[in-house]
């Protein structure tokens, strides 16, 4: 009995320390080709693009590259203003510096309670970074299980293979960007047309809209251009009545602070191709090439000015 009582002691120890070390150095494993760690590895960023999987999917890093200097996709799945926010702090306080933010402007993402769809976050981050989001998320009414998940259960298997997940990570992913992305066609009308519409959710939630006004605020602090990035819905979502509803209460909320909005149809680009998508919010590989070739002539007259010296 003080055998098994020995080990079980032992085992909680073990398991402890683990989540521990978890929460606070999971953010010193090697770089897995994306993620906040290897951002802060690099310390002085030309464009950052952050957002959701509408980025990851929707820019290519290839044709980003054009742009001059150093360009970074920083997408995690689900991401929210609130989110953003606070991981654009985070980077703000490990001492990177950024010329150029350009930030995913999805109005759902704004329609959303703070929450947390994309675990990944919390291995590049530390502990405090950790409470702060607990905090949030319990402010919009998080759940016991999510402060579990957050503190003990998230990404144990991950951290465990985590040499094979960033050997199969870094032969994808180039600065957060997926590489090759022009061999990826999209689907068919048939099952765009099938895929369910999202609503008004619950309208344009304060949270989030307080986090893109805080966004502003350190972008004009830190001396950062400030681009506000629709990506391409396909037409029968950008066509919606809540969808346009929604992007209109954005573009009345962010014409308050500093920023250029850049929405999807300032682009040359056919959101009724279905080729260019593979879902209502997501491009195709051969969307993502055709609309940032297109973002890069929107940006053109500004280019040589993004690429002065300080």
């Amino acid at each position: 009995m003080k055998r098994l009582l020995i080990f079980l002691v032992m085992t909680i120890f073990l398991c402890a320390a683990f989540v521990a070390i978890k929460n606070e150095y999971a953010r010193c494993l090697p770089s897995s080709g994306t993620g906040m760690s290897e951002v802060i590895e690099t310390k002085v960023i030309d464009h950052l693009f952050i957002g959701s999987s509408t980025f990851r999917k929707g820019l290519d890093i290839e044709e980003l590259e054009k742009l001059g200097g150093y360009s970074y996709i920083l997408s995690y799945n689900g991401n929210e203003p609130a989110l953003i926010q606070m991981e654009l702090a985070y980077l703000l306080e490990q001492g990177v510096q950024i010329r150029n933010l350009y930030v995913d402007y999805y109005p759902f993402t704004a329609a959303s309670r703070v929450s947390l769809s994309d675990t990944r976050l919390l291995l590049d981050t530390d502990t405090k970074f950790k409470i702060e989001l607990w905090e949030r998320l319990k402010s919009s009414g998080g759940k016991f299980s999510s402060l579990y998940e957050l503190f003990v259960s998230a990404n144990n298997a991950l951290v465990l293979w985590w040499p094979a997940y960033i050997t199969v990570n870094r032969s994808r992913n180039r600065h957060g960007g997926l590489i090759g992305m022009k061999k990826n066609h999209g689907t068919t009308k048939v099952r765009l047309d099938a895929r369910p519409l999202f609503g008004k959710r619950d309208g344009l939630q304060e949270a989030q809209l307080a986090a893109f006004r805080r966004i502003a605020e350190m972008a004009d602090e830190h001396g950062m251009r400030l681009y506000f990035l629709e990506i391409p819905k396909y037409s029968r979502l950008s066509n919606n009545s809540d969808y346009i509803e929604l992007r209109a209460g954005m573009d009345s909320e962010l014409s308050a602070v500093s920023g250029r909005i850049i929405h999807a149809a300032d682009m040359d680009f056919d959101d009724n191709n279905p080729d260019y998508f593979t879902d209502l919010v997501h491009l195709s590989g051969i969307g993502a090439n055709t609309y940032t070739k297109a973002l890069m002539a929107n940006l053109a007259a500004e280019v040589p000015r993004l690429d002065e010296a300080e």
